[in-house]
């Protein structure tokens, strides 16, 4: 071992029968003398700190035509519906992993899907029509979470983007939150609204001895 120039830490799924590493490499660190400091920013890892990255959020249903339930829907873009562009410049996500939105209303955590990229469809629309345009977020109108009622009011909501391991196998969010930012009180359809960087995630160190 004192030849180890990295180490570092990978989620696996819980299927995983064989001895080599997945793609989902969520901390690593350089040896030096007898240790290493882990982090997501490493190279290996997810590569970036995220610090100083914005992003903005607009409340809009893109996937019906009821103008009474506009304030149901969360996307990540400013401009009119017929003319919409990308609210975030986050950079493509490395192997293994994806972004996700979240919107917690205080009472029901709900996902706007995850995501690889600024523009094009989720990886998954869970409560959306399928008439939506090419850019990440969700209609919060099909298939209410048990206990919610759909179209919500998402008044007061926090909306949050994590990065999440690709495969994901779970429902929750992971630990590594990026950007987040707030519903007013009363808000108002079509607003754009601010997303700030926060830069939570793991860390560690590793002794060699």
């Amino acid at each position: 071992l004192t030849e180890t120039s990295i180490v570092f830490i990978t989620i696996e799924d819980k299927r995983d029968a064989d001895d080599d590493p997945s793609d989902t490499i969520v901390l690593a660190g350089d040896v030096t003398g007898f240790g290493a400091t882990l982090t997501t920013s490493h190279s290996m890892a997810i590569g970036s700190t995220f610090a100083g990255e914005t992003g903005e959020f607009s409340l809009m249903t893109l996937s019906d035509n009821d103008t009474s339930n506009e304030t149901s829907g969360v996307w990540f873009t400013t401009g009119s519906p017929d003319n919409l562009s990308p609210g975030l410049t986050l950079v493509s996500p490395p192997d293994g992993w994806a972004y996700q939105g979240w919107v917690d209303t205080g009472t029901t955590l709900l996902t706007t899907g995850a995501f690889i990229s600024n523009t094009g469809h989720d990886l998954g629309r869970p409560h959306s029509l399928p008439d939506v345009p090419p850019f990440p977020g969700e209609d919060f109108l099909i298939n209410a979470p048990l206990g919610e009622s759909f179209p919500p009011d998402l008044s007061g909501a926090e909306v949050y983007i994590t990065m999440e391991p690709l495969p994901d196998d779970t429902s929750d969010p992971y630990g590594i939150r990026i950007l987040e930012g707030q519903i007013p009180g009363s808000p108002q359809s079509g607003t754009t609204y601010a997303l700030s960087s926060v830069s939570v995630g793991p860390s560690g160190t590793a002794t060699i001895f």
